[in-house]
């Protein structure tokens, strides 16, 4: 299955020889997500062989969208790359470099997989980046930021951030697309990153407000979309009962999703029964919420925490349990 799942990312890359410049700059913004039931059964092998369900919303952060990317022209027949928010910059002239965007320890990394998921860049061939950029009509240059969210927050910002590095590339050459398009761009480069990964975030991220996202079996996942009242959350009666609170302890996702994935292809019954279980809450929490129903909504977010710690005992280091 790992090897169709790449097989599959590879053969969907499509780079576009007539792309041009179509704007001198663009700006996207995105939203980050919570997630309320049914992680990790968006992510292969899982998914694609029992279908996934994920009750998610997406969120401000401050009252602002904390997802930023900017792609625009340069004059200089190269590609600059600029992680805003830790201060790092970089550039290169050689189209092996972007190429090799599978270190996910890489700053740049995600620059990198985009240029090449979006098409902007050929994944293979004797072209030189000059040659690619003069095509191109300018060099570029591509800076990522999350305002006040560290890395390891467990918000969804790396795929989200990689839907809007694709979503301004795209803006910036003029490309016209699908939505499904754009998630299944980024599922391409969580796979060129060698980072893996299921579809809960980007579309948690990238589409509005509070959803049940449902796939069936398969090796395309296109998620059915149930957009849900944001009351229990948004009303005057309900918000001061939230709190999103950051304890300052991060942990990258490629570690707990290797170990995860590793239950997933043993056929480990614990990991499979228990994932089985999670999407029948996500069912519940949609019902609790249709509902109306705050007290059993509060109920089922926490036993959601409870499920996350069954999967993953790392969920509730002595840190946070403090």
């Amino acid at each position: 299955i790992s090897s169709g799942i790449l097989a599959g990312a590879v053969k969907g890359l499509c780079y576009d020889a007539d792309a041009k410049m179509g704007k001198d700059q663009v700006t996207v913004n995105l939203p980050v997500r919570v997630n309320w039931g049914g992680g990790w059964t968006d992510t292969p092998p899982y998914c694609n062989e029992n279908g996934g369900v994920v009750l998610n919303a997406a969120i401000l952060i401050n009252g602002k969208r904390p997802v930023c990317v900017v792609v625009k022209k340069i004059d200089r027949m190269c590609v600059e790359f600029e992680s805003e928010d830790i201060g790092v910059k970089g550039s290169t002239e050689d189209i092996e470099d972007i190429r090799d965007c599978n270190n996910p320890y890489d700053y740049f990394a995600l620059h990198k997989a985009a240029l090449v998921a979006s098409g902007v860049i050929p994944a293979y061939g004797d072209d030189t980046l000059v040659d690619v950029l003069e095509g191109l009509g300018c060099g570029l240059y591509i800076s990522t930021k999350v305002i006040g969210i560290p890395k390891g927050s467990g918000l969804g910002t790396s795929s989200i951030l990689a839907g809007a590095a694709i979503k301004a590339l795209w803006q910036f050459i003029g490309r016209e697309y699908t939505e499904n398009e754009l998630y299944d761009t980024v599922l391409i480069m969580e796979q060129l990153m060698s980072t893996g990964g299921g579809w809960q975030d980007q579309y948690g991220g990238v589409l509005h407000g509070v959803k049940l996202l449902q796939t069936q079996p398969g090796w395309h996942q296109e998620p059915k979309v149930r957009w849900l009242p944001d009351y229990l959350f948004t009303s005057d009666e309900y918000r001061k009962c939230h709190l999103l609170y950051y304890t300052g302890i991060t942990r990258t996702a490629k570690g707990i999703l290797a170990e995860i994935v590793k239950g997933m292809f043993l056929n480990s019954n614990r990991h499979l029964h228990l994932l089985e279980q999670m999407k029948g809450h996500a069912m519940d929490m949609y019902d609790a919420i249709l509902r109306n129903d705050f007290e059993e909504t509060g109920r089922l977010i926490r036993k959601t925490w409870k499920q996350n710690q069954l999967l993953d005992e790392g969920t509730n280091p002595a840190a946070v349990q403090a």
